[in-house]
């Protein structure tokens, strides 16, 4: 049951986000980029280790329309969020918060999708070196980020 939960919420968020990169391009915005993130507990860093929850699992999906992020978040396994952001840094890297996300409302399964606006120069970074951000989710008792996925991009 709860597989099925979990792959309803990954094809609506998958279809909002497919069905807004569609509109995108139908107005005009060809040239923008769709990016994604697989997000899991061991991706989670501090000071070298894996810190995050170790069965948690994650996807983000969004597209980019000038200063438009439209984005969806599914989790699994992990506890209720309580935040979710787009950080700047590497791999190796906890960085700084850049754009706040909606976190889904239950953590397994969740799913959460809305459409934000960025700053000019956010959208300029995130188009040209999308690897220099990662996504992660927080939850209540890993507040450093229970999962974490380094962003990468693909051009429509």
């Amino acid at each position: 049951m709860r597989r099925r939960y979990v792959l309803l919420g990954a094809v609506a968020t998958a279809a909002l986000v497919f069905g807004v990169a569609t509109q995108v391009v139908a107005q005009g915005g060809g040239g923008s980029k769709v990016f994604f993130a697989v997000m899991t507990g061991g991706k989670e860093v501090k000071a070298g280790e894996s810190a995050g929850d170790p069965d948690g699992r994650g996807a983000f999906s969004a597209t980019l329309d000038g200063r438009t992020l439209c984005y969806g978040i599914q989790v699994k396994n992990i506890a209720n969020p309580v935040a979710a952001h787009i950080h700047t840094g590497g791999p190796e890297d906890r960085g700084e918060v850049v754009v706040p996300l909606k976190q889904p409302a239950k953590g397994d399964p969740g799913a959460s999708a809305q459409c934000v606006r960025v700053s000019r120069g956010r959208a300029a970074s995130l188009n040209a070196n999308p690897g220099n951000f990662y996504v992660n989710v927080h939850t209540a008792g890993l507040v450093n980020g229970a999962i974490r996925g380094q962003l990468f991009a693909r051009s429509r």
